[in-house]
């Protein structure tokens, strides 16, 4: 998965491109039930000069949900 990461004035961003048909699968999945609200996230500085952290998206109660095609 090639992820690329922004920062703008006013927002942080992150874009995924699927490298594998599984890729495209997990995307498809996450854009269709992951629930419409802020992510949980941490990020951490640790001994010796360890930098890590993680993003958290809850997933929706439903499991209904459309892909929708886009020009590019």
């Amino acid at each position: 998965m090639k992820v690329t990461f922004h920062e703008h004035n006013e927002v942080f961003s992150m874009d995924f491109e699927a490298e594998t048909l599984e890729e495209a699968g997990w995307l498809t999945r996450f854009g269709l039930f992951s629930a419409k609200v802020p992510p949980f996230f941490r990020m951490y500085a640790k001994q010796k000069g360890i930098f890590s952290g993680y993003i958290s998206f809850k997933k929706k109660l439903d499991s209904y949900g459309a892909i929708n095609r886009t020009r590019g």
